[in-house]
């Protein structure tokens, strides 16, 4: 069965990307700030960037794309949160009272991030160390969520680095 119409509304053109992102924008309204963040490796190793990026409202902030060098996708997507969470820390969102939701399309480095899962790599677990050093020092409240690769602000990011790597 379609649903076609739900309290007079029209749905027959509403898609399956719609839904998903009304959802996240309801998600995301329960915060002050959203910061996403993506990390990529042409190679893996190898050649490697991270974007992250500040949405107030919806609105795009501020971004900033960083040259990784040689690691992991892994290591550059934990980079990546570890390099947002510093700019956080000596910027004017960090402030009590504030909350800030951190959306990542990695689930490892999310549940490592959250304790959900154990950091194993060395390399990962210096980048882990210094997330937490940091964690401990902000004044705002900060959640990490994983989110689909296709989530507006995450997608952003995953752009930023193709067309960063793109023109290497």
């Amino acid at each position: 069965m379609q649903l076609k119409e739900l309290d007079g509304l029209d749905l027959s053109n509403i898609t399956k990307r719609d839904i998903e992102d009304l959802i996240n924008k309801k998600n995301n309204s329960n915060f002050d700030i959203v910061i996403s963040t993506d990390g990529a490796s042409r190679g893996n190793p190898g050649l490697a960037c991270g974007t992250f990026a500040i949405w107030e409202n919806g609105n795009l902030e501020y971004s900033k794309v960083t040259r990784h060098d040689n690691m992991t996708n892994n290591l550059s997507e934990m980079t990546t949160i570890l390099e947002a969470l510093t700019y956080l820390s000596t910027s004017k969102y960090n402030k009590d009272n504030l909350n800030v939701r951190f959306i990542n399309d990695s689930e490892l480095c999310i549940f490592q991030i959250t304790g959900k899962y154990k950091v194993k790599n060395y390399d990962l677990f210096n980048v882990w160390n210094d997330i937490n050093l940091i964690l401990n020092k902000l004044k705002c409240n900060i959640t990490f969520n994983a989110v689909p690769r296709k989530t507006k602000e995450v997608a952003f990011c995953d752009m930023q680095n193709n067309v960063f790597l793109d023109n290497l």
